[in-house]
């Protein structure tokens, strides 16, 4: 009989589901942290800190596979202190990848919010963060208050409307069919705004390694206000929202930097080669 074919035997069989029962028992629970994420304890900074600081002890044989978590791993295995940017960042939990390496390698930063409700939860997940800085205001090209469109707290809404907020009010309209009725759920006022240089001499910034962008359409006109003279090892932002002619002077100008370009998702990974390169730890 030709080995290839002979049957399995029974033994091997129940040994090979007993193996990868682990695997398949992690992979259940993620699915149930993300579906609790998605109900109504999205409210929750409790529930979610704890529901995440979970799936960061598990195994990484046992991860879902995730582009942008292993490019920030990557740079978390070049060099130990690291400093980021993150604009439009939410509380700072909801698929947030950064979280992860402020929680697990002590990563240390500014993070954006305008929403004053959503800035509320920010703060409250981040306050035994001592390096982390919060900052309530809005990247503009200019500093200064300037109208902002968002929507109001509710519980009608599917969850991660909290998440939408733009200084352009179609941006929001146009999320009507990820949320129906959103017409009826907008509000505006004017919001302060800081550019980006502002916001980093504020908090006495020096390098930025990464910038993770997430502005509704407005990314690349934050992205031109990055130092590229002194460029991050990585900037992350959002592609789905900009328009085929910012998408393209974007990726151009990032190029002409030296940067590679990858998309992931509905994002853009844009690394530069050169920086990955392990270092001394500083």
């Amino acid at each position: 009989m030709n080995m290839a074919n002979k049957p399995q035997p029974a033994v091997s069989r129940r040994w090979l589901a007993i193996i990868s029962y682990p695997v398949r028992l992690v992979r259940w629970f993620q699915k149930l942290v993300f579906r609790l994420l998605h109900s109504r304890l999205r409210h929750s900074v409790f529930i979610k800190s704890f529901l995440y600081r979970i799936v960061y002890l598990l195994p990484e044989g046992w991860r879902m596979p995730d582009g942008v978590r292993d490019t920030l791993k990557l740079i978390a295995d070049t060099k130990k202190k690291i400093f980021f940017v993150n604009i439009g960042c939410n509380d700072g939990l909801a698929g947030n990848p950064l979280r992860e390496f402020i929680v697990t390698r002590q990563w240390q930063g500014i993070m954006v919010e305008p929403v004053g409700y959503v800035f509320q939860r920010l703060v409250k997940a981040y306050k035994k963060f001592p390096e982390i800085h919060c900052e309530n205001a809005a990247i503009s090209e200019i500093s200064g208050k300037k109208p902002f469109y968002y929507l109001r707290k509710n519980n009608v809404l599917p969850p991660g409307y909290d998440q939408i907020g733009s200084f352009s009010k179609d941006t929001i309209l146009n999320h009507d069919y990820l949320f129906p009725g959103v017409a009826q759920y907008i509000e505006s006022r004017d919001f302060i705004c800081l550019t980006l240089q502002d916001l980093l001499a504020k908090h006495r910034a020096g390098y930025v390694d990464v910038y993770l962008i997430d502005a509704e359409g407005f990314d690349y006109e934050i992205i031109k206000q990055i130092d590229l003279k002194k460029p991050p090892t990585l900037v992350i932002f959002e592609t789905i929202h900009l328009s085929p002619t910012d998408k393209t002077a974007c990726y151009k100008l990032l190029e002409g930097a030296g940067y590679s370009l990858k998309e992931v998702l509905g994002d853009t990974l844009a690394t530069l080669p050169k920086n990955f390169e392990p270092s001394d730890g500083s």
